[in-house]
C-alpha cells in the first residue's frame, strides 16, 4: 500500500478497527451480564462475591470510560496497522514462515509477557501518585460489574494499549493468534469483573489450578485494593508477595461445600472488609 492509498483509506480502516473493538467489548459485556447477572443469577446466587449491589448510576459510568478506552484502543491498532505498512512490525501472514509450533506456541508467549506488564505495571499505578491521578477511576467500581472491564482513565489505557505495540514489534505474530489474543483479554477481563466466583474454588486456590487467576481474586483487588495485581495468572503475586492475605484465608469459604452458616459467617466479615473503599498500594 502506497502512502497516497493508506491516507486516502486511513478513515475507513479507522473506523473498521473503531467497529471491531467496541463490538468485542460490548458483546462480550453483554453475553457475561445477561448470563450471569441475569439468566444464570438464581443458580450462581452461592458463587457471588459479596452482597454488595453496583452504586446508583455505576454500569453507565463504567460503560462510558470503557468507550473512552475503546476509542484509545482503536488508536493504537490503528498505529499498529500503519506500522504493518511501512514494514516496522512482525507480523507475518504465511503461517508456515516460523513454523506450526511457534503458531501455536505465540499465543502462550503474548499471555505470559503480558501478564507480567500488565502486574508490574499495575502495581506502578498503585503509587499513591498514579493512583490518585489515574488509576482511581477504574477502582471507583469497588465491587465492578463487567461493564468495568475497559473502565479506565485515558493514561492507564495508552498505558495498556502501549504493550500491544510494543510487542508486535519485537516477537512475530500471526494476525490469526493476535486476534484470539484479543478476544482471550477481553473475555477474561469482563469475566474477571463478573462478581461471581465461575471457577472451581478448590482446585483453582490451591489445587492443580493454582496458578490460574480467578475471578475473586481480582475482586478481592477491588473491594480492599491491598494486592492481587495480576491479570490472568497468580505467579507474579505469590512470588512478589502481593497476595492478598484476607484472599488466601477467607475467601474461599464462600465456594466450599459444608455448612451453611460457616459459610455465612465468613461472608459477614468480607461483606464488612469490602466496604473499605481501595486505596493505592505498592
Amino acid at each position: 500500500m502506497t502512502s497516497a492509498e493508506l491516507i486516502a483509506s486511513a478513515p475507513a480502516i479507522f473506523g473498521g478497527i473503531l467497529l471491531v473493538d467496541f463490538l468485542r467489548y460490548f458483546i462480550a459485556a453483554s453475553v457475561v451480564y445477561l448470563l450471569v447477572w441475569h439468566l444464570f443469577a438464581k443458580p450462581l446466587a452461592g458463587r457471588k462475591i459479596l452482597s454488595d449491589p453496583p452504586k446508583p448510576g455505576q454500569m453507565w459510568r463504567e460503560f462510558k470510560h470503557s468507550m473512552v478506552t475503546v476509542v484509545i484502543f482503536a488508536s493504537f491498532g490503528f498505529s499498529i496497522f500503519v506500522l504493518y505498512q511501512l514494514g516496522l512490525t512482525r507480523i507475518y501472514e504465511a503461517a508456515e514462515t516460523h513454523g506450526p509450533l511457534w503458531f501455536w506456541s505465540s499465543l502462550a508467549v503474548i499471555l505470559i509477557v503480558h501478564d507480567a506488564w500488565f502486574y508490574w505495571t499495575h502495581r506502578l499505578l498503585h503509587r499513591p501518585w498514579w493512583f490518585a491521578r489515574f488509576h482511581s477511576v477504574h477502582h471507583q467500581s469497588v465491587h465492578p460489574t463487567p461493564w468495568a472491564a475497559y473502565s479506565f482513565h485515558p493514561v492507564e489505557a495508552m498505558i495498556q494499549a502501549l504493550f500491544y505495540v510494543g510487542f508486535v514489534m519485537l516477537v512475530p505474530m500471526h494476525p490469526t493468534m493476535m486476534f484470539v489474543f484479543v478476544s482471550v483479554m477481553i473475555v477474561r477481563n469482563v469475566a474477571g469483573h463478573s462478581a461471581y466466583e465461575l471457577m472451581p474454588w478448590r482446585a483453582a486456590s490451591r489445587g492443580g489450578l493454582r496458578w490460574l487467576l480467578t475471578n475473586s481474586h481480582h475482586h478481592f483487588h477491588h473491594a480492599r485494593g491491598q494486592g492481587n495485581f495480576g491479570l490472568y495468572f497468580t505467579g507474579w503475586d505469590r512470588w512478589m508477595g502481593t497476595e492478598d492475605r484476607a484472599y488466601i484465608d477467607n475467601g474461599d469459604w464462600r465456594f466450599l461445600d459444608g455448612d451453611p452458616q460457616i459459610r455465612g459467617n465468613q461472608s459477614s466479615d468480607l461483606q464488612g472488609r469490602g466496604k473499605k473503599t481501595a486505596r493505592a498500594q505498592v
